[in-house]
C-alpha cells in the first residue's frame, strides 16, 4: 500500500514539475539584440512571430529553403500592431529572429506606442 502511495506522490508531482518546465518555455526571450528589442519583449503582453519557410515554385532549385518570409505581432492592453511581412535569409532568421522580421525603427515605434498608454 505504501509503495502504491509513494508512486503515485511521484507521478503527481513529476506531473508538476512537467508542467512548470513547459510553462517557463513559453517565456524565452528570443534576442540577443538589446535595446528595442529586449525593452519591447518585457513591456508587451505578447510579441509573436509568424514565419514560413520559402519554398515557392518561382525560386531557383538552389534557393529553396534559404529564405523565411515572416512578420511580428505585439499585443499590450486592447492594441495590437503587426509589422508587413518581409522575405529574410534562413540564416539570419536563425540567427536573430525577432531582429530580421521586425525593422528597428518600428520596434521603436511600437516601444514608444507602449509607453504613451
Amino acid at each position: 500500500m505504501k509503495l502504491i502511495k509513494s508512486v503515485l506522490l511521484m507521478t503527481v508531482l513529476f506531473g508538476q514539475v512537467t508542467n512548470a518546465s513547459i510553462t517557463t518555455a513559453a517565456d524565452k526571450v528570443y534576442t540577443g539584440k538589446g535595446y528595442p528589442y529586449k525593452n519591447l519583449i518585457h513591456k508587451a503582453e505578447q510579441v509573436r512571430i509568424h514565419y514560413v519557410e520559402d519554398d515557392s515554385k518561382l525560386a531557383a532549385n538552389s534557393e529553396k529553403g534559404n529564405y523565411v518570409n515572416c512578420r511580428v505581432e505585439v499585443n499590450w492592453g486592447e492594441n495590437e500592431r503587426q509589422s508587413s511581412q518581409v522575405r529574410v535569409t534562413k540564416s539570419e532568421f536563425d540567427a536573430e529572429p525577432l531582429a530580421s522580421c521586425l525593422p528597428r525603427k518600428l520596434a521603436k515605434q511600437y516601444l514608444a506606442d507602449i509607453h504613451a498608454e
